[in-house]
C-alpha cells in the first residue's frame, strides 16, 4: 500500500491441494498473489485502505476484501470510515472481509494500561462497523495486537488490528478462522485468515412449525397416526409415532404454498380462499412468536417491540453460530482433529469415564459427618410416585418457543394434541421412572 500513512501490507497464499486460502496482514508493503487458484483485482487504492476483488477457482461468486491501514489522527481516519461506507453501498449483499490496522480500538476491553473510557475515535469506529454491518471473525492467538513501550510491567497494550466480515461471508466460508501471531520485533501482530472454498454441507433436520396447530387437518393427522398399532415398550411406541408423524407434518407445512398456487389458479374458489386466509393469520402469528424467540436468543434488548428487523436478527444469530463453531480440537495425545471428526473426539472422551462399572469403596464415614439431614417424611416425598397431573403441569409450563427436543417437536405440539397423545406421554414417563429405560 502506498500513500499517506501507509504502513500495513498483505500476503495472500493458496494451497491448491486443500483448496485453502490464507491471507497474512503484516508490516510489509506489498500484495502477493497466489497461483492460478486465486486472482486478485485491485478496485480502489487509498492511503488508508485498499479494496480488492478475489476470484477463487471452484467458487462462482467473487469475494471482496478491504485491507486497512488507519491513520494516526482521528480527523484523517474519517476518510477511512467514509471509504468503507461507500464501498458497502457499492457491494450491497456480497461477501466482504475488512482486515488490517485500524489504529483505534473498538471496545473498552481492547486495552491494557491507560484510560479505559470510550472516546470519540472509538465511537466513530463503532458507528462505522454498525453502518457497514461487519463483525469480528472468530479468532485465536494474541488479543492485544499492538504494544507501545514494552517494559517489565508489559507497557501499553491495545487491540488495533482486526479481521471483520459481513453476514454474507460466513455462510460461504463457515470454517473461516483468524489467528493472531506474536508480534516478534514488530509492534503489531500479524493476522492470518484461513478459509476453504465451498459451503458447509447442511443437514436439514425436522423442526415442528408451531403455526401448524391452527391448521384444520392438524388434529386429524395426529389422530390417524396415533390410532396405528406399534409393538414395543411404552416409550418406544410414543417415539415411533412421533417419528412417523414427521412426514405428514412436513407435507402439511408445504400445503400452505400449495394452497397459494391453487388460489392463484382458481381465484373464485371461496373454500380455498377461506382456508388460505385462515392459514395466513396463523402463519403471521407464528412469525411473531418466532421473532420474539429470536429476540431472546440474540439478546437484543435495545430494539423497539414490533420492529422485526429480520436481516439484523439473522445476522446476529449467524455471527453467534460462527463464533461458537468448533473447527478443531486437540486430543489428549496432542493430535489435532478437524471438522466432521470433532464430535467423535467428545464422544470417545466421555466414554472413557462415563457409564463404567467399578467396585465401590467403603469410605467409613462417621455418623456425625453431616450435621443437617432430611427428615424421613422429606426423603419419602422425594421418591413418591409422580402423578399424571404433575406430568401435565410440567408439560404445559414449558414456553411454546422454548428450544425443541432432539426430535424437533416444540412443547406447543404436545399442548395442542394433548387430548390425543397425553395418555401415552404420561404412561411413557411413568415407565421411564419405574424401569429407567429411555429410547434412543
Amino acid at each position: 500500500m502506498e500513500g499517506e500513512e501507509a504502513r500495513g501490507g498483505i500476503n495472500v497464499a493458496t494451497d491448491k491441494e486443500n483448496s485453502t486460502s490464507t491471507m497474512i496482514a503484516d508490516s510489509r508493503d506489498h500484495v502477493a498473489k497466489g497461483s492460478n487458484y486465486l486472482d486478485v483485482m485491485v478496485l480502489e487504492v487509498h492511503g488508508q485502505f485498499l479494496h480488492c476483488q478475489l476470484n477463487m477457482r471452484g467458487i462462482q461468486d467473487p469475494i471482496f476484501i478491504s485491507f486497512v491501514s488507519g491513520a494516526n489522527n482521528g480527523i484523517k481516519r474519517k476518510k477511512l470510515w467514509s471509504g468503507l461506507r461507500k464501498f458497502k453501498v457499492v457491494l450491497g449483499s456480497k461477501p466482504w472481509v475488512v482486515l488490517g490496522d485500524f489504529n483505534v480500538m473498538l471496545f473498552p476491553h481492547d486495552r491494557y494500561g491507560g484510560s479505559s473510557r470510550r472516546n470519540v475515535d472509538m465511537s466513530e469506529f463503532y458507528t462505522c462497523v454498525e453502518d457497514v454491518e461487519l463483525f469480528d471473525l472468530h479468532y485465536t492467538g494474541i488479543h492485544f495486537t499492538w504494544n507501545q513501550k514494552p517494559n517489565e510491567e508489559g507497557g501499553i497494550r491495545r487491540k488495533l488490528d482486526r479481521v471483520l466480515a459481513n453476514t454474507e461471508f460466513t455462510p460461504m466460508f463457515h470454517d473461516a478462522n483468524v489467528h493472531f501471531l506474536p508480534c516478534g520485533l514488530s509492534d503489531h501482530s500479524p493476522a492470518v485468515l484461513t478459509f476453504k472454498g465451498g459451503t458447509r454441507k447442511k443437514i436439514w433436520g425436522f423442526k415442528f412449525d408451531n403455526f401448524l396447530v391452527e391448521h384444520p387437518l392438524f388434529l386429524q393427522i395426529v389422530k390417524n397416526e396415533w390410532s396405528k398399532q406399534v409393538e414395543g415398550s411404552f416409550m418406544f411406541r410414543m417415539t415411533s409415532h412421533l417419528k412417523a408423524l414427521k412426514t405428514p407434518l412436513r407435507k402439511l407445512r408445504n400445503s400452505y404454498d400449495t394452497i397459494q398456487v391453487a388460489v392463484d389458479n382458481d381465484p373464485s374458489n371461496e373454500d380455498l380462499s377461506f382456508e388460505l386466509g385462515h392459514l395466513r393469520l396463523a402463519y403471521q402469528k407464528a412469525c411473531w412468536d418466532e421473532e420474539c424467540a429470536v429476540k431472546q436468543r440474540a439478546k437484543v434488548k435495545w430494539l423497539n417491540e414490533g420492529d422485526s428487523n429480520t436481516k439484523f436478527f439473522h445476522g446476529v444469530i449467524k455471527e453467534g453460530r460462527h463464533v461458537n463453531y468448533i473447527q478443531l480440537v486437540c486430543t489428549s495425545h496432542g493430535n489435532y482433529v478437524y471438522e466432521e471428526d470433532v464430535p467423535m473426539v467428545f464422544v470417545e472422551y466421555f466414554k472413557g469415564f462415563l457409564g463404567l462399572r467399578d467396585d465401590l469403596v467403603d469410605l467409613n464415614m462417621p455418623d456425625d459427618l453431616f450435621s443437617r439431614k432430611l427428615s424421613l417424611s422429606d426423603v419419602n416425598h422425594t421418591i413418591h410416585p409422580i402423578s399424571n397431573e404433575e406430568i401435565r403441569s410440567a408439560m404445559f409450563s414449558i414456553g411454546n418457543n422454548k428450544a425443541p427436543g432432539s426430535d424437533g417437536y416444540f412443547a406447543r405440539f404436545f399442548k395442542a394434541s394433548w387430548d390425543i397423545i397425553g395418555r401415552d406421554v404420561e404412561v411413557a414417563i411413568h415407565n421411564f421412572f419405574y424401569r429407567g429405560n429411555l429410547a434412543k
